[in-house]
């Protein structure tokens, strides 16, 4: 795994999708997601072994917001 991501290098690893069900997973009261999605793209560069990205990453996938399959491509 990659250690850090700078803000430039995350579009290709993003997926609009998951900013949308994020989106939408707030409008129903539950901002969890979407307050992770804005401390990522607020931060300068992220740090693609921390913990709280690791379980962001996985609590994505148990959203059903991303395939268990895009983890490796997000987080190499």
């Amino acid at each position: 795994m990659a250690s850090l991501l700078p803000r430039r290098g995350r579009s290709r690893r993003s997926t609009s999708g998951a900013a949308l069900a994020a989106s939408r997973a707030l409008e129903k009261g539950d901002a969890t997601l979407q307050v992770w999605l804005d401390d990522v793209n607020a931060a300068l560069a992220v740090h693609l072994d921390h913990p709280e990205v690791v379980e962001g990453i996985a609590a994505l996938v148990t959203a059903g917001l991303i395939a268990p399959e895009r983890v490796a491509e997000i987080l190499v």
